[in-house]
This record gives structure tokens, C-alpha cells and sequence, in this order.
């Protein structure tokens, strides 16, 4: 305040090179979620992956074992098995011997055993089971519109608390998690990302995606057997998202209020080791399990929803 009248707007720190990432970050996994299949769930297993072998670090840090090749591992289990292969197996066995493997590998560490288990254990199956969801919902109808609904909500309603935190944020929400969230920011969230995704849905409408998936499948190069294996350019895919404008909003926000919590989440974990990013692996917004803590949370509303519909 200058005068105790004007309002000082904050230009946020570094937002420069996080614009960049921005432009090529998210041009990239647009372009993983349209192809679909075996490209988009190796995508979700890297991107799992990274986010557990940063969680493990993270715990590393605050003097909490873990084992995280094993841990990594099953990660990569769960999402394979959610994606459809091995459907002959019944998740709850490939839960039953991850988790024995584990309890039975914990027995080797000579520090603390139990803890071991527990927090290898307890992040492997938290980041496996709800990345694990965006593989089958890219797979049924609208897939692509429903993925796009969810990333751009969540990821528009953390740029929205951004922003508006950043340039307006005077009253903290949670301190003692995170200092740097405020509940302007948290409107922020709940104007921005519910916008973008009533756009999605707006977009998703648009006559234009079943004449151009029709015209790419036929093309010469996509009929290619082993391209159409990998991939999943077919019309159901990119079918308008069957939900009204009115429950869209009402989704949407879901999807903030979550995403938010997921963020808090993470900023507890972080904030008990004591660092700011759980990586450098996106320049100016920190590791992957920064980028995808919301979505931790969002993933399963959205899941959930499309189950009952």
C-alpha cells in the first residue's frame, strides 16, 4: 500500500521461464492424450515414476527409509495392470503382492524396518492407484474431452491461484503447510479453473474433431497395423463430453477445491523435510510431483464421475 488507498500489484517471481515451460510442457502432453493407447499410459508411467522417485527422495531427506526401486516398481505395475493388460489378474492380488514384497524387502533394512514399509509403501500406492486412473479415462468415449476437461481445470485452477496470490494474496490460508497460499489465491483457483473447463466442453462440441479423426484414420500412414496398436485416433475417442454446462461447473469446481488440497498435500511433505521443490525437472515450477499433486487428487472425482454416467 503507498498511501493505505492503493492497491501495489506483485509481479510474480519468475514467471518468465514458467511461461516457456508452459508453451512446451503443455503442447507436448496434448499431443501424448490425442494419440492415446500405449503412447499415453508409457507417458503416465514415466511421468509416475518421476513423481515417486522425487517423493522417495523427499522422504530420503527427512530420515524416513524407503525402498525405492522396489517402490518404483509397483508404480509402474499398477498403471500397466489399470491400463487393461493383465486384466486376468484382479488388482486387489497385484495390491496384495506389491504390498508383500514390500513388508518382505523391509526385513533386509537394518534401521527401522516398519518404516520402511510403510513409507515406501504408502507412496507407491498413492501415486500409482490415482495416476494410474488416467490411463482408462483416456481409453472410453470422449476420452481425449474428459482428459483435456481435467488437466486444463486442474492446471488453470493452480495458474489461478497463482496469479492471483502472487499479485493480490494479503491473508495466508495456511501458514503452517504453506506460506504462500492465500485464500485470494483460492479464488483465484475457483474463477479460472472452472472457466477453462467449461471451455473444454465448449470445445468439445465443436462439429470439426469427427470429420478430422475420420480423415487422419483413413490417411495412408495411420492405417499402418502396428501405428493403430500404439495408438487411439478413432472418432468415440474425441466425442463431445456428455455432461451439461451446468454440471461441468459444478465438476470443475470439485476439481479445484481438490487440486488445492492435493497441492497442500505435498507442501506438508515438503515443508516437513524442509524444501521449497520436490525437483528441478521443470524449470521455474519445480520436479513432476509438484506438477502433478493436484492432479492426485482431481484424477479420481473424475473417474468416479464417469463411472456413474
Amino acid at each position: 500500500m503507498a498511501d493505505g488507498s492503493t492497491l501495489r500489484l506483485r509481479r510474480p517471481a519468475g514467471l518468465g521461464i514458467r511461461l516457456l515451460t508452459v508453451c512446451i510442457v503443455v503442447p507436448s502432453y496434448i499431443g501424448l492424450v490425442a494419440l492415446g493407447e500405449a503412447i499415453w499410459a508409457a507417458a503416465v508411467v514415466w511421468s509416475a515414476i518421476m513423481a515417486g522417485y522425487e517423493y522417495f527422495n523427499l522422504m530420503e531427506k527427512g530420515g524416513y527409509p524407503t525402498n525405492s526401486k522396489l517402490g518404483m516398481a509397483l508404480i509402474a505395475i499398477l498403471i500397466v495392470r489399470y491400463s487393461g493388460a493383465f486384466s486376468n489378474i484382479p488388482l486387489a492380488v497385484v495390491i496384495t503382492w506389491g504390498m508383500i514384497a514390500l513388508l518382505a524387502s523391509a526385513l533386509f533394512s537394518r534401521r527401522t524396518p516398519f518404516l520402511t514399509w510403510l513409507s515406501t509403501a504408502g507412496g507407491s500406492i498413492y501415486i500409482g492407484s490415482c495416476l494410474a486412473l488416467l490411463v482408462p479415462i483416456r481409453q472410453g468415449d470422449a476420452g481425449f474431452w474428459w482428459l483435456m476437461f481435467l488437466m486444463f481445470s486442474t492446471y488453470m485452477s493452480d495458474a489461478g491461484a497463482y496469479l492471483v496470490g502472487s499479485l493480490l494474496g494479503r491473508h495466508k490460508m495456511w501458514p503452517e503447510l504453506s506460506p504462500k497460499k492465500t485464500w485470494e489465491g483460492l479464488i483465484g483457483a475457483l474463477v479460472l479453473g472452472p472457466l477453462f473447463g467449461l471451455i473444454m466442453i465448449y470445445l468439445s462440441n465443436l462439429t470439426v474433431w469427427s470429420p478430422l479423426m475420420v480423415n487422419l484414420s483413413e490417411s495412408l500412414f495411420w492405417q499402418r497395423p502396428w501405428i493403430q496398436e500404439i495408438t487411439a485416433l478413432d472418432v468415440p475417442s474425441f466425442s463431445p463430453l456428455p455432461i451439461s454446462y451446468g454440471m461441468g461447473l459444478v465438476l470443475a469446481v470439485g476439481i479445484a477445491l481438490l487440486g488445492q488440497l492435493g497441492d497442500l498435500v505435498v507442501s506438508m511433505w515438503k515443508r516437513h523435510v524442509g524444501t521449497k521443490d520436490s525437483g528441478t525437472l521443470f524449470r521455474g515450477h519445480g520436479g513432476m510431483l509438484d506438477r502433478v499433486d493436484s492432479l492426485l487428487f482431481s484424477t479420481p472425482l473424475v473417474f468416479s464421475l464417469i463411472l456413474l454416467l
